[in-house]
């Protein structure tokens, strides 16, 4: 039993543990390691949390995709050898990859490309992926999953190039596994793609980030796409299109655009009027541009914000919910260095998001989001053990609610309790401690002691958090596993 193994001397409350930035740079050894250019997360096992498929970077070497299993707590495990099929050299570096049920069976299976070739893999169930077969040889530098024949299925669209001219083509899901290549978009060459239903006729269109310019495709049924640039866009951003990113930025219903555009020092905003996209704000960025975006609710406050990298590192602005942006330097920090790759995502099953970045010549980071953020520490016997809760730091608007759950057992998956989040701990064997969170910590720490006992050594302890902010739904933290030392 727990009980007489764990002792509150004092809940020390507040306890600052570093800048009061939202991010903090975490990165798992797997991923780490794994040297991610791109990447896409999905729950390709099942259970629950968020697995990533890497696409290596230049110098990660082969295998060019990997598969990184996350095992919680802020870990991950590369299962490559074990879960993905043999790879061509081809696969080597870069390109992109979307996973979605392409076959109907209720689990993710994977489409992913690179300059010259293309693997689909099913998903056997259980994480583990065998190739269909499917051949094709176009280059294809961005990837975008939608439906866009109106089957109720998720076809593919592509954008890229190859020495014959552009390659930007739909490949059409069969329903059964299969792709039928359809090459249906007009434009020139395109570097970035995006879908969503621009016009609001309930069907799928299409945005393709070119080199000349922003490129709109309206979706005239049955795989026809009209060229409708000159009525939706005209002369407001031309140039090299490096990313587009789509959301309804002001509120209003309907979807505004956010592109991204090599050598010039702002990204652009286009605002949705109805019938056609207006000029909005335009953000600053360093002099060569932005090379990813990626819209996300970052601070949960019910609206989008803005994440970008660039050669300047990476950069977050805030949305008011009106169509406009305030710099979120502050609750960033500094993370420096060239980012050409975002990944948004729940790294750590905490319910809010983390981001990963990538590159082809340098070694990723993973900032984890310290929204109920849980610091366990290392039990070790005959000294104090203080598991820190984080709750808003940065910006919490008074002191709450904050508890921690120390236990001996946890579940075989974690439990899902809407709106609380995943309960992954066995609270018959916890012992449940509460605190409060102080100004400007916005951290509750917890002052607990392992007894000297030898017979300790080894055992398990599962700990997770709950916080509970004003206004807002109580919600646990990312669970841990800790062995006493």
């Amino acid at each position: 039993m727990l009980r007489p193994l764990v002792v509150v001397a004092v809940p020390a409350l507040g306890a600052t543990l570093c800048a009061q930035t939202q991010f903090e740079a975490r990165t798992p050894v797997a991923v780490q390691s794994s040297w991610p250019q791109e990447a896409i997360a999905a729950d390709v096992d099942g259970d629950g949390d968020q697995d990533l498929l890497v696409c290596v970077g230049l110098f990660g070497g082969m295998p060019g995709r990997r598969l990184l299993r996350n095992d919680g707590g802020e870990t991950f495990t590369d299962v490559t050898a074990t879960a993905l099929p043999p790879q061509p050299a081809t696969m080597m570096s870069n390109g992109r990859a979307v996973a979605f049920d392409f076959e109907g069976d209720g689990d993710v299976d994977v489409f992913s490309s690179m300059l010259g070739s293309v693997a689909v893999w099913r998903n056997l169930g259980t994480g583990t992926f065998v190739d269909t077969g499917f051949v094709d040889t176009g280059g294809y530098q961005d990837l975008v999953a939608a439906d866009l024949d109106g089957d109720g299925d998720l076809d593919v669209a592509t954008a890229g190039q190859s020495l014959a001219g552009s390659t930007n083509t739909v490949f059409v899901n069969q329903g059964n596994g299969s792709f039928l290549r359809a090459n249906v978009l007009p434009g020139t060459w395109a570097i970035a793609i995006a879908a969503d239903d621009l016009d609001g006729d309930l069907d799928q269109d299409l945005l393709l980030g070119t080199t000349t310019g922003l490129v709109v495709l309206r979706n005239q049924g049955g795989l026809a796409f009209a060229d409708a640039s000159a009525a939706w866009v005209g002369p407001l951003v031309p140039g090299v299109i490096r990313d587009i990113v789509v959301g309804d930025l002001d509120g209003d219903g309907d979807r505004d655009v956010v592109v991204a555009r090599q050598g010039v020092a702002s990204d652009d905003v286009l605002v949705h009027t109805g019938t056609a996209f207006a000029a909005g704000p335009s953000l600053p960025t360093g002099s060569n541009g932005s090379g990813r975006l990626a819209l996300a609710d970052i601070d949960e406050d019910g609206d989008l914000d803005l994440w970008r990298g660039g050669a300047a590192g990476i950069d977050l602005m805030l949305g008011n919910g009106l169509g406009g942006f305030t710099s979120g330097a502050s609750r960033m920090g500094v993370f420096p260095g060239q980012t050409p790759s975002l990944l948004a995502f729940d790294g750590d099953r905490d319910g809010d998001l983390d981001l990963l970045t990538g590159d082809a010549f340098l070694a990723p980071v993973l900032l984890v989001n310290r929204h109920r953020d849980l610091r366990p520490a290392q039990p070790v016997i005959g000294q104090p053990w203080t598991p820190v809760v984080w709750s808003q730091p940065g910006y919490a608007n008074g002191p709450h609610f904050t508890g921690l759950a120390v236990a001996t057992g946890g579940l075989p998956q974690p439990f899902p309790l809407p709106p609380y989040g995943d309960i992954a701990i066995d609270l018959n064997t916890a012992v449940v401690f509460s605190g409060t969170t102080s100004v400007p910590g916005y951290s509750a720490s917890f002052a607990l002691a392992i007894p000297a006992q030898p017979q300790l050594v080894g055992l398990q302890l599962f700990v997770q958090g709950i916080v509970a902010p004003p206004a807002v739904a109580p919600r646990f933290t990312a669970s841990f596993v800790r062995v006493v030392q």
